[in-house]
């Protein structure tokens, strides 16, 4: 994102939110933790850290998750699209 000095979005980009909070509800009802799930499905130590920080995995990793857990993807993670086309804004209230 590139944003003037105003904390304007200048570019008009759409901006995506992935959030995986689904999953980390799931996993305390299963009574599990992240580095309990990464052994079990046999991800690397980067993808849970991406997990962690809500940022983008391969569909093909959350297919194993939702496979160990029985589940499907909309379980585990959410996707929101924000702006379209539109300026956003980041920083202090007017």
């Amino acid at each position: 994102m590139c944003y003037n000095q105003y904390g304007i979005n200048y570019l008009n980009e759409k901006q995506n939110k992935i959030c995986y909070s689904k999953l980390w509800k799931l996993l305390i009802d299963k009574r599990m933790n992240g580095s309990e799930l990464r052994k079990a499905v046999e991800l690397a130590p980067n993808k849970l850290t991406k997990l962690y920080k809500e940022e983008p995995v391969s569909v093909e990793t959350l297919l194993r998750i939702c496979e160990y857990l029985n589940c499907d993807i909309g379980d585990i993670v959410e996707f929101s699209c924000i702006g379209d086309k539109a300026a956003t804004y980041k920083g202090k209230g007017v």
